[in-house]
């Protein structure tokens, strides 16, 4: 071989080696740049889970005080995503709880009302029976048979006055018991 033919193989060689180089170059910065995407991908995504998740946690608490019956309890902040969405119902639905207990402790204060005047109503009766029954036992002999039967209303009245007692106190006590939740 002469020297001549000895420089091409050298110029190829170096041409060879220098395109090797560059692709191991570019191979290995393709690797490094995969690997620094993979890294801000998982990083990233871990963020996006927190967040998420931390958001997600705040709604499922939020969600916790309204079926305890904390009609009143702050909600997360409202974002324009799905758990915004899911926070926006929940505020919707806690409004119209709150509204519906209101309406309900109105309802029952209206029959406590009711219940009050029938039982005042119902003494008043049992008053005027009981002297209409006093009255009859005063009456002859021929008149005791009518006596017998209105001391039975007068006892029918009686029962009836009781149980409208009764009603009255389980009355107060829905009041008192919804007037304590609406309070929270």
């Amino acid at each position: 071989l002469s020297l001549h033919d000895a420089l091409p193989i050298d110029a190829s060689t170096k041409a060879a080696n220098a395109a090797f180089y560059s692709a191991h170059t570019a191979m290995t910065s393709g690797y490094v740049a995969l690997a620094i995407a993979l890294v801000l991908a998982l990083v990233i995504s871990t963020l996006m889970g927190r967040r998420i998740s931390l958001r997600l946690n705040d709604t499922i608490n939020a969600a916790k005080s309204i079926a305890q019956g904390n009609l009143c309890s702050s909600l997360p902040q409202r974002t324009e995503d799905e758990i915004g969405q899911l926070i926006l119902s929940m505020d919707n639905m806690q409004q119209q709880l709150h509204e519906a207990m209101l309406e309900t402790r109105d309802n029952a204060q209206t029959l406590l009302r009711s219940s009050q005047d029938l039982h005042q109503s119902m003494q008043d009766m049992e008053n005027a029976v009981s002297l209409q029954s006093e009255d009859a036992s005063g009456i002859a002999a021929n008149t005791e048979e009518l006596t017998v039967s209105i001391s039975h209303v007068a006892d029918s009245t009686r029962s009836a006055a009781a149980l409208t007692r009764t009603s009255d106190e389980q009355a107060a006590q829905g009041y008192d018991t919804l007037q304590t939740l609406v309070q929270r």
